[in-house]
C-alpha cells in the first residue's frame, strides 16, 4: 500500500518562510557590512601607514638637516688653532650623543681623529670603512667639488662594523681640508624602530629605511641587524626604483603578507626609500572580529526570528485551524457550531462569515427538510387523491356499467327470442361504452401511444379528448420537425400539458385554449395560452399541492425554463423552453 504523503502545515510553511527570508536578509546585510567595513579598515590602515611614514620621513629628514648644519659649523672652526668657542663646538657635538667620532683630513690625506663615544669602535671603523670604493680621496672629491655638506652612505661587508653615515664638509679657504662626522646609527634606529603597540603600528607594524642597493639601513623589528644586512627585494622597492610611491598589500622581505606604504627620503647624498608596513592579518583582525561578532549576532537574530515566526504562525493559523475543525464538524452533520469572534480584523470577519454560513446552512437544512416533508406529503396526498378519483370513476362509471350489463344479462331468460336479441344488442352497447371508459381511465393513468406515436400525436389526441369532454375550444399546432427526446422528458411534457389543460378547464372559466409545440434552433418550445380570468402566479406557486408547483418541479428535473404569465381577467400564458441535446 502506498504510504500517504505527509501534509505540510500552514504554520510550518510560515516558519520556514520567515526564517528563510530573515536569514537571507541577514546574510546580505552581514556581507555588505563585512565587505564595506573591510574596505574601510584597509583604507584607514593605509592612511595610518602613510601618516606614520610621512612623520618618520620628516623626523629623519630634519635629523639629517641638523647634522649637515653641525658639519658646516665645524667646518667654519679652526681646529688646528682652536679658540674657546671652537672647543665649545666640539664639546657640544661630543655631548649630543649623535656621533661616534669626528675626523679632520688634510690635503695629503692626513687624518686626525677625535673620538666621541667608543675609541675602539672608532679605530675599527676607520680601518675597515675607509677603503674602496669609499676611500678618503673619494670622499674628499665629493666634498670639495660640491663645497656644501654631504652625507655619505658607507656600507661595510664586515658584520661587526655595520653600516655608517658620514657627514663631510670642507674648510673655508685655500686648503682642501675636510671634516668628517660619523653619525651613530643607533640614533636613527631609535627614530625608526617601533617596539610598542601603542606607538601606532600595533604588534607587527614597523618602518624602516632601504638604500639603493636594496639593503635595509635600519634594524628590523623582527630580525637583529648585526646578524647581517637584510635584503629587501619586494614590490615596494621595485615600484620605488621606478619612482612610483603608493600603498598596497604585498609580501614583505619575510614573505609575509603586509599592508605597505612607501616613499622617498629627501637628503643630500642619499637615495633612500622609507617603508611603513603592518601585517595583513593584524590589520584585518578587527574585520575578523567584526565577522565573528556578526555571526554571533546573526545566530541570535536567527533564533529570535525563529521564535517570533513560531509564535506568530501559531497565533495566525490558530483561527484557521479552528475554522477548519468547525467546517469538519459541519461536514459531519453538526449544524449548531458557532465560533467566538476573538479579533476585529480579517480573521474576525471570516469567523463572523463562517458563523453566518453555518446558521444559513442550518436554516437551509431545516428548509430542505420541510420541503422534503411537503413534497412527500404532496406525493402521498396526490397518490391518495388519484386513488380516490380512480375509485370514484371505477364506482360511478365502470362499476355502474358492469352492474347494468349484469342486469341486462340476468333479464334475458325471461324474454322471447326477439326481445333477447334486442337485449343483447343493448348489452353490447353497454360493453362498448365500458371498454371506452376503461380506455379513457387508462389514458389518464398512462398516456397510450406516447412512445409509439410520439409527443405531437399524443398531445394532439389529448387536446381533442379534453375538448370533447369539456366543450372548451382547444386549438393545437406544431411548428418545425420535433426531434426525438428522452422518454422521461416526453412523459414530463405530456403531463405538464395535461395539468395545464385540466387547470384551465376547471378553474379559469376560459372558452378557448391554444397549445403550440415549436422546434427552433435546438430548442423545444411549448406555449399554452387561455382567455380565462387569470390568477396571482406568486400566490399560486406558494400553495402546497397545487398543479402549478408540480409543473415547476418537472421543469426543474428536465433543466428546462418554465415561465407563468397571468393577469387578472386577461388570461394566462405558460411558456416552456427545453434545450434538445444532439
Amino acid at each position: 500500500m502506498e504510504k500517504k504523503k505527509r501534509r505540510i502545515l500552514l504554520s510550518e510553511k510560515l516558519v520556514v518562510y520567515f526564517v528563510f527570508f530573515g536569514i537571507a536578509g541577514l546574510i546580505v546585510v552581514e556581507i555588505f557590512a563585512f565587505h564595506h567595513s573591510g574596505r574601510a579598515i584597509l583604507n584607514r590602515t593605509f592612511d595610518q601607514l602613510t601618516s606614520v611614514r610621512k612623520v618618520k620621513s620628516h623626523l629623519i629628514e630634519g635629523f639629517l638637516r641638523d647634522r649637515l648644519l653641525d658639519a658646516q659649523l665645524v667646518a667654519g672652526s679652526d681646529l688646528y688653532n682652536p679658540t674657546d668657542n671652537d672647543h665649545f663646538v666640539v664639546s657640544k657635538l661630543s655631548n649630543s650623543g649623535y656621533y661616534l667620532w669626528m675626523a679632520v683630513s688634510g690635503k695629503n690625506n692626513e687624518l686626525t681623529v677625535y673620538p666621541m663615544n667608543d675609541l675602539e669602535a672608532t679605530s675599527h671603523v676607520l680601518r675597515d670603512n675607509f677603503s674602496e670604493p669609499y676611500s678618503l680621496e673619494f670622499i674628499r672629491q665629493k666634498t670639495v667639488n660640491k663645497r656644501v655638506p654631504v652625507i655619505h652612505d658607507l656600507v661595510s661587508t664586515d658584520k661587526l662594523a655595520g653600516n655608517m653615515l658620514v657627514v663631510s664638509a670642507g674648510f673655508q679657504g685655500m686648503d682642501s681640508v675636510i671634516v668628517l662626522l660619523a653619525i651613530d646609527y643607533d640614533v636613527i634606529n631609535q627614530i625608526m624602530l617601533e617596539k610598542s603597540a601603542a606607538d601606532g603600528l600595533g604588534e607587527s607594524g614597523e618602518s624602516y629605511l632601504v638604500g639603493p642597493d636594496n639593503l635595509m639601513r635600519t634594524r628590523s623589528r623582527f630580525v637583529n641587524l648585526p646578524e647581517g644586512p637584510i635584503s629587501v627585494n619586494t614590490i615596494a622597492m621595485d615600484e620605488a626604483v621606478k619612482g612610483n610611491f603608493n600603498t598596497r598589500a604585498i609580501l614583505d622581505y619575510r614573505d609575509v603578507k603586509v599592508l605597505s606604504s612607501w616613499g622617498r627620503i629627501e637628503a643630500p647624498g642619499l637615495d633612500w626609500v622609507i617603508i611603513a608596513e603592518i601585517n595583513y592579518a593584524e590589520a584585518l583582525a578587527p574585520v575578523n572580529s567584526l565577522r565573528n561578532g556578526l555571526l554571533l549576532i546573526g545566530l541570535i537574530i536567527t533564533m529570535i526570528i525563529f521564535l517570533f515566526a513560531y509564535f506568530f504562525s501559531r497565533h495566525l493559523t490558530f483561527p484557521v485551524i479552528r475554522l477548519n475543525e468547525a467546517a469538519r464538524l459541519i461536514r459531519d452533520g453538526h449544524r449548531d457550531v458557532k465560533l467566538k469572534i476573538r479579533s476585529n480584523d480579517e480573521i474576525g470577519e471570516l469567523t463572523s462569515s463562517f458563523n453566518e454560513m453555518a446558521a444559513q446552512l442550518k436554516m437551509q437544512e431545516e428548509t430542505i427538510a420541510l420541503e422534503k416533508k411537503r413534497r412527500l406529503r404532496s406525493l402521498f396526498d396526490g397518490q391518495e387523491q388519484e386513488r380516490q378519483r380512480l375509485s370514484r370513476e371505477l364506482h360511478d362509471g365502470l362499476g355502474q356499467a358492469l352492474v347494468g350489463i349484469k342486469m341486462q344479462i340476468e333479464g334475458v331468460h325471461r324474454k322471447s327470442i326477439e326481445e333477447t336479441e334486442i337485449q343483447l344488442e343493448k348489452t353490447k352497447d353497454y360493453l362498448n361504452q365500458t371498454i371506452e371508459e376503461i380506455r379513457r381511465m387508462s389514458n389518464k393513468l398512462a398516456p397510450g401511444g406516447l412512445l409509439e406515436f410520439g409527443l405531437v400525436a399524443s398531445v394532439r389526441n389529448l387536446c381533442y379528448t379534453i375538448q370533447e369532454q369539456s366543450g372548451c375550444t382547444i386549438v393545437f399546432s406544431s411548428v418545425g420537425e420535433i426531434k426525438p427526446i428522452s422518454k422521461r422528458n416526453m412523459i414530463y411534457i405530456y403531463r405538464m400539458v395535461q395539468e395545464a389543460l385540466n387547470n384551465a378547464v376547471r378553474h379559469s372559466g376560459c372558452t378557448r385554449i391554444s397549445v403550440e409545440l415549436i422546434h427552433e434552433n435546438a430548442l423545444l418550445k411549448l406555449i399554452i395560452a387561455d382567455n380565462g380570468k387569470g390568477f396571482d402566479v406568486t400566490r399560486a406557486l406558494n400553495c402546497h399541492g397545487n398543479g402549478l408547483q408540480n409543473m415547476h418541479e418537472r421543469a426543474q428535473l428536465m433543466n428546462a425554463i418554465l415561465v407563468f404569465d397571468s393577469k387578472i381577467n386577461r388570461g394566462t400564458t405558460i411558456n416552456l423552453e427545453l434545450k434538445i441535446e444532439n
